[in-house]
C-alpha cells in the first residue's frame, strides 16, 4: 500500500481547491464559550459518489465535510453550531491510465482521502470555521491539529 500511494503522489499536482458550497447554523444560543469549557466537534467527511472524476490530464475530488460543535451541559451533548461544505480539489496528473488504475482501488482512494486530502484541506477548515462562527457572534474555537 504504502508503494501506491507514494507512486500515487508523485503522479498529482494540487492545482485547486475550490469551496463551491457552504452552510452554517447556530442551534442553539449558548452565550460566550470560552476554550477552557467542554466543546466537542464532531468531523465528518465524506466523498462524492462521482470521485475521483478524470478529465484530459486532471483528476477532481468531490468532498463533504460536517463540522457539528456540542457542548456538555448537564450530562447530554447539546449541539449548538454545525457548518457544512462541498469542496472540489482538483490535480493535475502526469500519467492518467496509471492514476486511473491506482485510483480503482477502493482501499488507495480512501488512505489518500482520509489521510492526504484531511491533512491538506485541515488548514483551510481551521480558518473558516473560526471566521464563520465569528460571523454567527459565536466564540470561535480552532480545530484540533490532525493527528
Amino acid at each position: 500500500m504504502n508503494e501506491r500511494f507514494s507512486e500515487l503522489i508523485k503522479l498529482l499536482s494540487l492545482l485547486q481547491i475550490r469551496i463551491v458550497d457552504s452552510h452554517e447554523t447556530v442551534l442553539k444560543e449558548e452565550g460566550v464559550l470560552m476554550p477552557e469549557e467542554n466543546v466537542n466537534i464532531e468531523t465528518i467527511q465524506s466523498l462524492g459518489e462521482l470521485s475521483p472524476a478524470f478529465e484530459n490530464s486532471f483528476v477532481r475530488f468531490n468532498l463533504k465535510y460536517i463540522f457539528n460543535f456540542s457542548k456538555a451541559k448537564d450530562g447530554a451533548s447539546q449541539p449548538y453550531f454545525t457548518a457544512s461544505y462541498i469542496v472540489i480539489v482538483t490535480f493535475k496528473t502526469t500519467d492518467m491510465m496509471r492514476t486511473k488504475e491506482l485510483l480503482a482501488e477502493k482501499e488507495l482512494v480512501n488512505v489518500f482521502v482520509t489521510q492526504q486530502l484531511k491533512k491538506t484541506l485541515w488548514p483551510i477548515f481551521r480558518g473558516t470555521l473560526m471566521d464563520a462562527m465569528a460571523r454567527h457572534s459565536l466564540q470561535p474555537f480552532p480545530l484540533p491539529w490532525v493527528k
